[in-house]
């Protein structure tokens, strides 16, 4: 009988990609004789496409470590770790749910577990498969097996309840390998929720022995020149709404971007504006914030007790226009098959006729324009989020150029790619380390963790360029740095690393979501075809196509299958029950239902065309 390989095994699944950002997973594998294999997954995320794809998301192909409805997973995990809620960390988990995949328990913070108790609603994941989830915080450790041990550290980012991970494996009890992955982070203090802390970081390393650290390699390159703390962002951001008191203020976030969004409603509380939060996913954002616990700034929402149902309407006829700090989706120009986001509907203004009190006449849902808020010389833009090429950058640029032809004010916030078109002003930061922040973590660990063997340093979370950005200031640390792309294993163990499987970025596979409608319900996705594709969006096989059975939309198919079977057949027709015609919960509408129940009369002799009683004879109470 052949021994039994020992050691730890990373798994780079997304994240590490050729020219894209997102998709962020790896696992790590951990096998002792005896023990069996244990397996931890770290993040599922969505990589972002382009929009002339037309996909919704596309995510990395991690079906062999889940089980599928009754089917057992080929390569099951033990546990999985969600570092926080952006798409690009649990957009691959939400899609995988829904089509019937199967998840371990999922440990995380609590803002981030709200979060992905909204994003399975809102992503129509039916409650079974929905997988259990947990809160962890710093200072616990989860014992996933008695050689693999997960303790949490909470991290600064641009979203609340951001956290890194320790992973500790042991082999008969001595240390294998201790990993370090900060997930998304960057030095300082976060002002909502709890955030990364220098003398508590410190004090988590004593017991820890560490080998490998994983690096975030998105902003490796800035500098600290774009650097900027809370409370400066907000008296930035406040000077520039000063200037022009008078005007209405619109500043377009990231919807889970909590800490960016707190710079906007700090501002708005000290110049005694009031918030409406127009972006539906923010509003969730915020929602989920409250739920966590974390109610700093209930008081400067309109409706924050109730925010889905606020009323822009009535929002815009109780304050004038020196009172609004208006928040709409929007930050990267989203637009994608009509589903477009409110700035980018502000910024299409031109193309709808306006009444005379300047709102938008005639517009409805997916048309060009806002349904409710317009732009104009009385308005302020604050393009707070930097321009990220790879992501949106013409479509961004070309929104700003369209606001500042209908006469708006716009301030861009200072980064190294600003259009130089407009005023700038440094009003938040990057939500990921930069160079000198890099070089810090680094210091940080070489300095308090248990051990004193060789460190290697591993670049995630970026394209090649951003990758290679990191290893070079790996080395200018005096560290080594070990590059790995997407689908490349290693061994890793006290000061060592070797590549056990690389394969070229071309061979990678990817799964690409795409939604859509049925029987023109506008209402959101109904159903969503599942394909297998190449690291050109080129479709390689088909896989699935998942319904959301609880959607109008389907009920609304199921309808309209049944009555045409019972045209095609008038000598059965019946009035269907509720199972029979949408299979689940939907009723037929009551009009369809009542017209089934007069066929169906006239058919059996009961009534006459008109629908008249037949053998109702004329007289007192008759006609």
């Amino acid at each position: 009988m052949a021994k039994t390989e020992e050691g730890t095994k990373i798994d780079f699944l997304g994240g590490n990609n050729e020219a894209r950002i997102g998709g962020n997973s790896l696992l790590i594998e951990h096998t002792e004789e005896g023990e069996g294999v244990k397996r931890v997954m770290i993040d599922c995320g969505a990589l972002f496409p382009p929009e002339w794809t037309g996909l919704d998301s596309v995510i990395p192909d991690v079906r062999p470590y889940l089980g599928y409805k009754d089917q057992p997973a080929e390569k099951p995990l033990d546990a999985m770790f969600i570092s926080h809620c952006h798409e690009d960390h649990i957009g691959g988990l939400v899609h995988l749910a829904r089509a019937g995949y199967k998840f371990p328990e999922i440990y995380t913070s609590s803002y981030t577990k709200e979060l992905l108790k909204t994003a399975f609603k809102e992503g129509h994941v039916p409650a079974e498969n929905q997988p259990e989830v947990k809160v962890v915080s710093e200072g616990q450790t989860i014992d996933v097996a008695d050689n693999v041990h997960v303790s949490p550290f909470n991290v600064s980012h641009s979203t609340v309840g951001a956290m890194g991970f320790h992973v500790l494996t042991t082999i008969r009890g001595r240390t294998s390998a201790g990993i370090v992955d900060p997930g998304d982070y960057r030095m300082g203090e976060s002002k909502v929720g709890p955030g990364f802390e220098e003398d508590k970081f410190i004090e988590f390393l004593k017991d820890k022995p560490v080998t490998h650290v994983l690096l975030d390699s998105t902003s490796s390159d800035g500098t600290d020149e774009y650097l900027v703390d809370f409370d400066h962002a907000v008296a930035n951001t406040l000077e520039q709404v000063n200037k022009h008191p008078e005007k209405q203020v619109i500043s377009a976030v990231i919807s889970r971007s909590i800490q960016n969004l707190a710079i906007d409603l700090e501002a708005a509380k000290q110049a005694n504006r009031t918030v409406f939060i127009d972006g539906y996913w923010a509003k969730l954002a915020f929602m989920a914030m409250q739920r966590s616990g974390i109610r700093d700034y209930d008081d400067v929402v309109y409706k924050s007790d109730d925010l889905k149902n606020a009323n822009a309407k009535a929002y815009l006829a109780k304050y004038g226009r020196g009172e609004r700090y208006i928040i709409p989706s929007g930050a990267f120009a989203e637009s994608k098959k009509g589903m477009k986001s409110g700035l980018y509907k502000m910024s299409e203004q031109q193309k709808v006729t306006l009444d005379k009190d300047g709102k938008v006449k005639g517009n409805s849902k997916g048309e060009a324009g806002h349904p409710d808020f317009t732009v104009d010389k009385m308005t302020l833009i604050l393009a707070r989020q930097r321009c990220i090429e790879a992501i949106n950058g013409k479509q961004v640029r070309a929104m700003y150029n369209r606001l500042a032809a209908l006469g708006a004010t716009i301030i861009e916030n200072r980064s190294g790619n600003n259009t130089g078109k407009f005023e700038t002003a440094l009003m938040q930061r990057t939500g990921h380390a930069v160079r000198s922040e890099t070089k810090k973590f680094i210091e940080l660990i070489v300095n308090n963790r248990k051990n004193s063997s060789k460190l290697v340093f591993i670049p995630i979370h970026g394209d090649v360029h951003q990758l290679a950005n990191t290893a070079k200031v790996v080395r200018e640390a005096g560290g080594e740095p070990s590059i790995c792309h997407n689908a490349d294993e290693i061994k890793v163990w006290a000061g060592g690393t070797k590549k056990l499987e690389q394969k070229p970025l071309d061979d990678q596979r990817w799964i690409a979501v795409q939604g859509e409608t049925l029987t023109g319900y506008a209402g959101g996705a109904s159903q969503y075809t599942y394909t297998l594709v190449n690291k050109d969006f080129t479709k390689v096989a088909d896989l699935m196509v998942v319904r959301d059975e609880n959607s109008p939309a389907v009920a609304r198919d199921y309808a309209s299958k049944a009555l045409q079977q019972a045209r095609e057949d008038e000598d059965n027709y019946y009035v269907p029950s509720r199972k029979e015609v949408n299979a689940k919960k939907e009723k037929l509408s009551r009009k369809k239902k009542k017209e089934l129940v007069r066929k169906a009369a006239m058919a059996a002799g009961l009534i006459d065309e008109k629908g008249l009683p037949i053998g109702l004879k004329k007289g007192r109470g008759g006609r």
